[in-house]
């Protein structure tokens, strides 16, 4: 998953949210200099929060909440939240994998064959996300 917002009236930032859904790297970035780096694979909790300060002579408190379902959670969309100064801006909702390459093309069978017994939830290993700005 990967979106970008502006913060600030006067002062404006540029904030950037990455997270590969399959390898659980996250990356935030502001004005492309990183804040917060995580790496998410096993998680008990349903809703993670990430917290930053934005901008020096107007601040703002940035929360970018990442929700997850609570049974294969790495195979289906999650929610993500952006707060700036206790508001909801935007919502996002969705996943975003890597393309198929050597490294990953052994997914590709099982996608196949899960979908054609199962018709499950398993990602097309493409981009789906909708995004909501309020």
């Amino acid at each position: 998953m990967h979106f970008t917002f502006e913060v600030g009236e006067r002062e404006k930032h540029r904030v950037s949210f990455h997270f590969n859904q399959m390898w659980g790297n996250l990356k935030i970035t502001v004005d492309e200099k990183p804040v917060i780096r995580d790496f998410r694979i096993l998680s008990l909790k349903t809703v993670k929060k990430y917290e930053f300060p934005v901008g020096d002579t107007e601040p703002h408190k940035v929360v970018i909440e990442k929700e997850r379902k609570l049974l294969l959670a790495g195979y289906r969309k999650q929610m993500y939240r952006v707060l700036i100064d206790d508001r909801l801006v935007q919502e996002h909702e969705g996943f975003k994998t890597v393309q198929a390459t050597p490294t990953n093309a052994a997914v590709w069978p099982l996608r196949s064959w899960a979908n054609m017994w199962y018709g499950c939830g398993v990602p097309d290993l493409g981009r789906r996300h909708h995004s909501r700005v309020l």
